[in-house]
């Protein structure tokens, strides 16, 4: 937590890694891959994101590849946990393939015949298959989800639904936001912030609330339990640069006094993009230095 802060050197959190990754201790491997967390985001350097990736497969892949998305019989209750955990994250941010292509086939699979996936491996499961997945998944999951009467389960579909790399099918997630087939109680936050959690979707937000606020602010609800107009602004919440912070202001700043803590909110999120430009001006450095040297 102190190194993501910039409060400590990320290269002596980092150095720790490998000496823990292999830890039989399932709470040791887990704290490990945390501070691995740390190459995930704009911190690290665009041309060094590889190096990022290939660094947690290196630590991580050879275990996570093993637990695999599927349980097998008499695992262990830490062994489900260490897989909750390690296997999406060497699937997402470390890119390994074989878990991304096993969970995109697992993904097909469940929307057919809805069996095969553990309840507490569902999310994680089709979260990282959207993540690398194309239009034809893209419009399994949306028609899935529109016939699913399970809340829960329509739950985790439309988080995968708003968990696309790709800015195009980022775009047509949040274009669902604008139709009739989901309740906005239950699709607003899942489609409009997942595509706060990858580099190349972090944008398409902002973006589409600017587009289209209008029809937004007829949509959502206002008065019954919460103004969901007053969160739009968080859509900067994952800004990490001065001029981003200074646009969604200055497109804010004015209209958030019309919305029931639509200014707290704002607030919020500029300080949250401040502390996080803070961290980034030590973050980076210690991030390239550690990286140039793997």
């Amino acid at each position: 937590s102190l190194a993501g802060e910039g409060e400590s050197s990320a290269q002596v959190a980092l150095a720790l890694v490998p000496e823990f990754s292999k830890d039989p201790d399932w709470h040791v491997v887990q704290a490990a891959a945390n501070i691995a967390g740390l190459l995930k985001g704009e911190s690290v350097p665009a041309n060094l994101r590889e190096k990022g990736a290939r660094f947690i497969r290196q630590e991580f892949g050879e275990k996570a590849i093993a637990l695999g998305w599927i349980a097998t019989p008499g695992d262990s209750d830490d062994t489900r946990l260490l897989r909750q955990k390690l296997v999406p994250l060497v699937a997402s941010t470390g890119q390994q393939k074989e878990l991304i292509e096993q969970g995109e086939r697992l993904a097909r699979e469940w929307l057919e015949s809805r069996h095969g996936i553990a309840p507490e491996m569902l999310a994680p499961v089709l979260r990282v298959a959207a993540e690398f997945g194309n239009r034809d998944l893209f419009n399994s999951l949306r028609t899935a989800a529109i016939q699913e009467r399970d809340h829960h389960v329509r739950e985790v579909l439309l988080e995968a639904l708003g968990s696309f790399r790709s800015p195009e099918l980022a775009r047509a997630a949040l274009d669902l936001l604008l139709s009739k087939d989901f309740d906005p109680r239950e699709s607003f936050y899942p489609l409009l912030f997942g595509p706060l959690s990858y580099v190349e979707t972090r944008d398409v937000p902002f973006e589409f609330v600017k587009q289209h606020l209008d029809v937004l602010l007829k949509r959502l609800p206002r008065e019954v339990g919460e103004d969901y107009a007053a969160m739009l602004s968080s859509v900067g919440g994952s800004f990490c640069d001065a001029k981003r912070r200074d646009e969604l202001d200055s497109f804010f700043s004015g209209r958030v006094k019309d919305y029931s803590g639509g200014p707290r909110t704002l607030a919020q999120t500029l300080e949250g993009i401040d502390l996080c430009i803070a961290a980034r001006k030590s973050l980076t450095p210690e991030l390239t230095a550690f990286l140039n040297r793997y």
